[in-house]
Formats: structure tokens, C-alpha cells, sequence
């Protein structure tokens, strides 16, 4: 394989490869039957106007602009062959440029999209390349010129195969390097979804918690309420109980205060002349008409006080407190009466008694 099919396998590589626009190819003729390395040799890229346009992963970003590609060699008066690497990022495939440049150099102004490490624009297009100018021709004989052609054909062969490899494995490690990001930040993300999910599992549960303990307390309340409004009515139940027992007690106590107080009466209208009645409370019946009884006339007179007494507080009325209480005071009132007309000893005992129940009478109705 000779250098001009070299060249022109170069030249297809980087059309097929290339970005999407390319700098318009300046040709020259440079022919000779034998090249060297330039003596001298330099390149520099500059960067012009750019826009980022992200889509970057693993600390890299992607962005668009131009480039223009500097070279000078040297001996200026001869052509150079110039072939040209720039690396468009460790994703995408490297851009190739083969030039012949005269006078000592030229420029090449290019644009499209690359791939460089955030916040370091000069990261991207790497720029490397090599440089061919005319051999002065010595006098060989023909033999030894074909022989040094193919020599010089083979190193130039191995020399651009070196550097391909160079550069295959300078993208392979950045691939690795890339690849290795990717899969961290893949796991980074799948953790912290993980987390997310967990987190988000947990507010679930506090949620539910929350709600199964607020109808808890809801159905205790609930329950409460139920019993306080079965405890309320049983009271009120108990109370009517009570202020019925205690209404029938007052209304056949006071059922018997009148009947004491008639059957009282009816008994003293005996003992002062009137007609006998039989006994009641205990007290017995008037002696016969042949027998006084005891006591004299000042205990006649007392049992006719007692009953004039007693008469005026039988059609008394109000509550059962105060008609136990007029009658706790008859009671006492006629006592006193018997006690001091000298009656005898068991008709006073009589009121006793009856002012020992009217006594419970009134603590029960007033109390």
C-alpha cells in the first residue's frame, strides 16, 4: 500500500465519521517520491462561539459550536501533508482531517457538536496530528529508492496505526470511565428511589395509624357518651322512683296525720262530754258516764282546750311539711294543756307518742 491510498482511506474514514458540517478542503498539489517529517511541527485549536445544550452524564455536557484549527510547520518553502485527530468527546467518534498546506501553514475552521467536562470548556477537542514534507532526493541508484520508498511507506503505515491504537484506547478508557458513572449514578438514583419509596411507605403507615387511632378515639368517645347517657337516665329513673316513693310516703303520711288528728279530736270531744269513740293512736275509750276518769274539773276543762285546739287544725292545708309541722305544734299544745290541767299520767303519754311520729313526720317532709 503506497501513501496516496493511505491518504485517501483517511479521507473516506473521516467523511463517513465526520460531524455534520466540515471545513471546505483547501487542495494542493505536494507530490514527491519520498516524504519526511516536518522538522518542524505545531497545532492549535481555538474555540469560537458555542451554546450548551446538556444531555451530558457522569460530570460531562454536550455543546455546539466552531473551532478553528491552527498549523505551522517548517521549512516553510516546501508543501506539507498534515493529518489531523480531534477528539469530539469520549462518546462520540473522533473527527480526522488530512490537509496539504503551503507557505508554512494554514487554518482549518470547523463546527458541529462535542462532548467536554462541565465547567471546562478547554477539555474538549483535543487536537493531534502529524506532518510530511518533501524529501530532498539523494542520488540513489534504483534499487535502494524503491527500497527506502516501501521502508518509509511501512513506518508511515505503522506510525498512523500507533496512533489510531493510541486513540482507541484513550476512547475505550474514557468509555469505562463513563460507563463506570453511569452505572453509579443508575445506582445512586435506584437508592435514593428506594428511599423515596420507603419514606413514602412510612407516611402511609404514620397516616393510617393516625386514622385507626382517631376512630379509636371517636369510637371511645362515642362509648362514653353512650354510657354517660345510660347513667343520666338511670338516675333520672331512680330520681322518679324516689319522688314517688317519697310523694305515696308524704300523701299516706299525711292520710294519717288527718286520721290521727280526727281520731285525736273525735277522742278528746269523748273526754269532754261528747259521745264515745273508739280508741285510736292507742288511746281507749272514755270511762262510763258514772266515773270521771281522774283529773277533775281542771282536767275537763284542759281535754275541751285540747280539743277546741285540735278541731281548728283539722281542715288546715299547704304543703306536707307545714301540715306536719301545725300538727307537731297541735300535738305539743294539747299536751301541754292535759299536763297542766293535772289529767292523769296515761292520757299525757297519749301525745307522746303522737309527737314522737309527727317528729319523724317533719324530718321526713322537710328535711
Amino acid at each position: 500500500m503506497n501513501l496516496k491510498t493511505t491518504i485517501c482511506s483517511f479521507l473516506l474514514v473521516t467523511t463517513f465519521y465526520g460531524g455534520t458540517s466540515y471545513a471546505a478542503q483547501v487542495v494542493h498539489e505536494c507530490s514527491a517520491e519520498k516524504f519526511m517529517r516536518c522538522p518542524s511541527f505545531h497545532v492549535n485549536r481555538t474555540i469560537g462561539e458555542h451554546t450548551n445544550i446538556g444531555g451530558g452524564i457522569g460530570g460531562f455536557t454536550r455543546s455546539k459550536g466552531k473551532w478553528t484549527i491552527t498549523v505551522s510547520y517548517g521549512p516553510i518553502e516546501k508543501c506539507a501533508k498534515v493529518s489531523l485527530f480531534l477528539t469530539m468527546g469520549p462518546v462520540d467518534f473522533d473527527r480526522e482531517y488530512e490537509r496539504v498546506f503551503m507557505n508554512g501553514g494554514g487554518t482549518i475552521t470547523d463546527s458541529g457538536s462535542f462532548v467536554h467536562k462541565i465547567d471546562d470548556l478547554e477539555s474538549a477537542l483535543r487536537v493531534k496530528g502529524s506532518c510530511y514534507v518533501p524529501a530532498d532526493e539523494p542520488q540513489h541508484t534504483g534499487a535502494e529508492s524503491t527500497e527506502r520508498d516501501e521502508l518509509d511507506v511501512e513506518r508511515e503505515r505503522l506510525a498512523l496505526e500507533e496512533e489510531r491504537e493510541r486513540l482507541a484506547m484513550q476512547e475505550d478508557r474514557e468509555r469505562l470511565a463513563l460507563d463506570e458513572e453511569r452505572k453509579r449514578l443508575e445506582e445512586e438514583q435506584r437508592l435514593e428511589e428506594e428511599r423515596e419509596r420507603r419514606r413514602l411507605a412510612q407516611l402511609r403507615r404514620e397516616r393510617e395509624r393516625r386514622r385507626l387511632a382517631r376512630q379509636r378515639e371517636l369510637e371511645r368517645k362515642r362509648r362514653l357518651e353512650l354510657s354517660r347517657q345510660r347513667e343520666r337516665a338511670r338516675r333520672l329513673a331512680q330520681q322518679r322512683r324516689e319522688q314517688e316513693r317519697l310523694r305515696a310516703q308524704r300523701e299516706s303520711e299525711a292520710d294519717d296525720a288527718a286520721a290521727a288528728i280526727g281520731l285525736l279530736g273525735a277522742f278528746l270531744h269523748g273526754l269532754s262530754g261528747g259521745s264515745a269513740s273508739p280508741g285510736g293512736m292507742g288511746f281507749v275509750r272514755r270511762p262510763s258516764s258514772g266515773s270521771s276518769g281522774g283529773g277533775g274539773s281542771s282536767c275537763e276543762q284542759a281535754r275541751r282546750r285540747g280539743a277546741r285546739v285540735i278541731q281548728s287544725q283539722r281542715m288546715s292545708t299547704g304543703s306536707q311539711c307545714s301540715i306536719s309541722r301545725s300538727a307537731l305544734r297541735m300535738y305539743q299544745t294539747a299536751r301541754r294543756y292535759l299536763a297542766n290541767g293535772g289529767c292523769p299520767a296515761h292520757e299525757v303519754r297519749q301525745y307522746d307518742r303522737a309527737i314522737a311520729q309527727t317528729r319523724r313526720r317533719v324530718r321526713a317532709a322537710c328535711y
